[in-house]
Parts: C-alpha cells; sequence; structure tokens
C-alpha cells in the first residue's frame, strides 16, 4: 500500500476555509506526492486539540493554524512543538504587519468576519443539520434535507456534507452497507435531490487502510480489503440506480470541486423548475 508522503491539518477556530485553501495550494504544487489534507473548523477546545495532536502520530504532518483566539491557538502551537510537529500560523505574520501599518492593535475576534444577518443563521441552521444527521443518525432527515448524499463508508460523504452546508444548504448523509436496508425515505423523495459518490477501489483501500491503522487495528481487517472493497461498490451501484439518482465519481475530486458540482446542477435543475412552471 502506498503511504501518504504527508497529511496537511487546516485547523480553524472559525467556520473559515482560509488553512484548507493555503494547504490546497501548497499540496498542488508537489503533484509527485501523496499529501492529503485534513480540514478541522470551529475549533473550540483543548480537548479537540489534544484529537488533533493524537491524530498526527502516524504520519509526517503539517498543521496550517488560521485561530484568532490566543490562549487556544498558544496551547496547540505549545501540543505541536512538544510533539516536534511543523505548523504554520498564517494569521500572525499579516496581523502583526497590519498593527504596524495602521498603529492598531486587533480585536481577535474569529467570528468577525461574519455579520449577525439572515444568511449567517441560516448557515448555522445548515451546519447544525448536516452534524445532527450525519450518517443516517435519523432517516425522517431525508426528506427535511435540501439535498440527500449516498454511499458506501469513506467517500466524503461528511466533510462533503458540512462544506455544502457553508453555502447554506441542509445536507443528510445515508452510508451505504449492504448488511444493512436502505431506509425507505431514499425512495419517496424526488431523484434530483440525491447524489451517489463513488470512488477507486484503490483509493478506498488506502483510506480504509490508514483509518484502520489510526485506530491501532489490524490492517488486514476485511474492511480494508479489496474484495469487500468491490462487494460494497457493487452494491451502491445498484441502489443508485433503483434510485436513479445522479453518480458522482470523487476518486480524484477535492471537496471543493465535487460541492462545485453539486451546487452546478442544483441551478440548472432548480432553473429548470421554475421554467416549467411558467408553462
Amino acid at each position: 500500500m502506498k503511504m501518504a508522503n504527508a497529511v496537511i491539518y487546516a485547523i480553524s477556530d472559525s467556520f473559515e476555509e482560509t488553512a484548507a485553501t493555503v494547504a490546497k495550494v501548497a499540496a498542488a504544487q508537489f503533484a509527485d506526492s501523496e499529501i492529503i489534507i485534513d480540514r478541522f473548523l470551529c475549533v473550540k477546545d483543548r480537548m479537540a486539540i489534544d484529537q488533533i495532536i493524537e491524530s498526527t502520530k502516524n504520519f509526517n504532518s503539517l498543521l496550517i493554524i488560521d485561530m484568532l483566539q490566543k490562549e487556544l491557538k498558544d496551547y496547540l502551537i505549545h501540543r505541536a512543538m512538544e510533539y516536534n510537529i511543523a505548523y504554520f500560523d498564517i494569521m500572525e505574520q499579516a496581523l502583526t504587519t497590519l498593527s504596524r501599518v495602521i498603529n492598531q492593535k486587533p480585536k481577535l475576534i474569529p467570528e468577525a468576519t461574519y455579520q449577525l444577518n439572515e444568511e449567517y443563521f441560516d448557515r448555522m441552521e445548515a451546519i447544525d443539520f448536516a452534524v445532527k444527521y450525519d450518517d443516517c443518525k435519523d432517516p425522517r432527515a431525508i426528506k427535511k434535507a435540501d439535498l440527500v448524499l449516498i454511499g458506501i463508508s469513506r467517500t466524503s460523504k461528511t466533510p462533503l456534507s458540512i462544506f455544502l452546508a457553508t453555502k447554506n444548504i441542509k445536507v443528510a448523509n445515508i452510508p451505504l452497507v449492504p448488511e444493512v436496508v436502505p431506509p425507505k425515505e431514499l425512495f419517496e423523495i424526488p431523484k434530483e435531490r440525491i447524489f451517489g459518490l463513488i470512488t477507486s477501489k484503490q483509493k478506498l483501500n488506502t483510506i480504509r487502510m490508514e483509518r484502520l491503522k489510526a485506530h491501532g487495528l489490524s490492517d488486514e481487517a476485511n474492511y480494508a480489503s479489496f474484495e469487500r472493497i468491490d462487494y460494497e461498490l457493487k452494491y451502491a451501484d445498484q441502489i443508485m440506480k433503483d434510485i436513479g439518482c445522479l453518480i458522482l465519481n470523487v476518486a480524484d475530486k477535492a471537496i471543493e470541486e465535487t460541492a462545485s458540482t453539486i451546487l452546478q446542477i442544483l441551478k440548472e435543475v432548480n432553473a429548470s423548475e421554475k421554467i416549467r412552471l411558467q408553462f
């Protein structure tokens, strides 16, 4: 199995994607290397930081930090230095330089870029929805959602749900497991609201092997075997065809790319629906 050359942890104490964007641009300059980007948004306490630090131990890791809460950021940097983990604070130089230019001290408010308007509260509601109904915690969410993501384990359903939520879209994600009957609600909503996510067998094998190792489990577990992955993909393909939903291959796509595709499709569907109603 090919191991990743490095894992970049993009860490923010707000819902900003600045750290992830910087990570993506940097990683793109090393096209011959396998670099994984892991996002951590709205990090608000030391427990979350401890969990991040713990997850870095098995990889060549880089922390890209976009945090304004000084006490929390200082703790993160302290833990990074304690374990000799490389880190890059993208806000420090910008704030220091701007502060000197205008002769003022920054307020250091993580949510300063968000105005408390209707759009802000809609975004928060969508994010809460995505977290609350992650991994089919309640199938009734399917009928409440603006769109539904389905796919087998490790096809980016959760991070894609959260990213779409930042665009004010309520997303429910449903794991497809051969041993579990899909919720009946999936067959009771318009297929245009459902997107099936698939990826390559090799990518799934790599991701699942790394996940097993991160949890201290044997990489020989059936969960990561090609036979099991092939079985799950064939099962998911049949379910998606039965539903008639659009199927997206996310194997070589960043979360932002897949989200952009979905948003464009939704825009076209909504436009077509408006035209149809006019007649």
